[in-house]
């Protein structure tokens, strides 16, 4: 507390009592705020000074109090800004209006401000200018709170699991749709082989053809006299149609269709023109495909009546064993070394089990054919038989034997 004088407009004297907190009293003050009430004289002896019926603590401790009171005055009083506009501030912004009654409008607007910002508490009404303070927090609205809270976090978990759940769903998905295309082809691969080792070479002959010259048949309307010329029009579009209702029965047509396509270029167009150089360099660069196509129609099994895949029951010992062996030359060719070695060794698994069943097979016909010659031998045989003759002699003569069965 802080006692002054002084006088008023009329001359009178009165007098101005002042109080300060414990925090906020000035430095050249004589006056020094009481902390903590003596219960104990002891205290003296600690090296405090007794003044007042209190003790003044040294100033480490002053200090940390002061410290922990502003932090409490802090959070518990909202920090306010009064807005202060000098009057030359003022007077210039009236100067920037040219409106009638100018003070009487500016006092009606500053009236008008003030009591929008009051009624916010002292909160500044700009965005920018808002100091950061707390609030006092009602019991009721920090129960509400926690419970939104908790339920934004069980939705959360929520929207995590449907997420995780999505992307096993289409992870699955995705292995179904590899899963059916793997299907499609074996399929593909035992109704129809020739169709479908042609359809795989059709498509890489659709992506060396860049400019897209052969997909489609040429338009006889855009292009003069193209009919009068070719008499017998081919393109990559017209053979897919061909592979599919399965017209091609070898591979020489579908080769000569091919062939028949960049001749048909050739000859309608001249040798300096664009058109019969790129003609010339897709027959170069399709040369190696059609002859890995031919090798592949070769190697593969196929019915010649039905059209289908031959199956491995149906084929000799010697027919399988040939075919585990091109196999695995063809193994050997893969460039990833895991992929390649799994390959060849599920391959010569296969061998070995086919060179077994070839090795019981001649230990079955070695035995038919030991049990056939003793068979035979035992039927040229004859036993001798014991007669006697009216004189008394015994005569005796060769008896055939009876074959007996033999046991494999």
């Amino acid at each position: 507390m802080k006692i002054e004088t002084y006088q008023d407009e009329n001359g009178n004297s009165t007098v101005k009592n002042v109080a300060y907190c414990d925090i906020h009293t000035p430095s050249d003050s004589d006056v020094t705020p009481l902390i903590k009430r003596v219960n104990d004289e002891s205290d003296a002896e600690d090296g405090k000074k007794m003044k007042r019926r209190g003790i003044m603590l040294d100033k480490k401790l002053q200090q940390k109090l002061k410290k922990k009171f502003s932090c409490e005055s802090d959070s518990n009083a909202p920090v306010v800004n009064i807005p202060f506009i000098p009057q030359s501030k003022m007077e210039e912004i009236l100067n920037l209006v040219e409106i009638d009654d100018k003070e009487e409008f500016f006092e009606r607007l500053k009236a008008y401000w003030t009591l929008k910002r009051q009624a916010r508490n002292g909160v500044p009404l700009l965005r920018r200018l808002q100091v950061t303070h707390t609030r006092s927090i009602n019991p009721d609205e920090e129960k509400v709170d926690k419970e939104q809270l908790v339920k934004c976090q069980r939705l959360r978990h929520d929207l995590e699991r449907a997420r995780l759940l999505v992307e096993l769903i289409r992870k699955r998905e995705k292995l179904k749709k590899e899963q059916l295309k793997v299907t499609q082809q074996l399929m593909g691969m035992e109704l129809s082989p020739l169709c479908y080792i042609l359809s795989r070479t059709l498509d890489i002959l659709f992506t060396r053809d860049t400019d897209q010259l052969f997909h489609e048949p040429v338009n006889a309307e855009e292009v003069d006299g193209y009919l009068d010329v070719i008499k017998k029009p081919m393109d990559l579009g017209t053979m897919r149609n061909k592979i599919e209702t399965m017209e091609y029965e070898t591979f020489e047509e579908f080769k000569a269709d091919f062939h028949l396509i960049l001749s048909n270029c050739m000859l309608f167009n001249k040798t300096n023109s664009a058109y019969y150089k790129y003609a010339e360099r897709m027959k170069d660069t399709c040369r190696t495909i059609l002859n890995r196509c031919k090798q592949t129609i070769d190697n593969t099994d196929i019915n010649k009546e039905t059209g289908t895949l031959i199956p491995e029951e149906d084929k000799t010992l010697e027919e399988q064993l040939i075919n585990v062996k091109r196999k695995v030359k063809e193994a050997k060719q893969i460039r990833n070394w895991s992929s390649r070695a799994s390959r060849v060794k599920q391959l010569r698994k296969e061998m070995k089990k086919i060179k077994l069943k070839m090795n019981e097979e001649d230990k079955l016909s070695n035995v038919d054919s030991l049990s056939t010659s003793d068979r035979a031998k035992s039927e040229g045989e004859e036993d001798p038989e014991i007669s006697i003759n009216p004189d008394g002699n015994v005569a005796t003569a060769k008896k055939k034997k009876v074959p007996t069965a033999t046991l494999r």
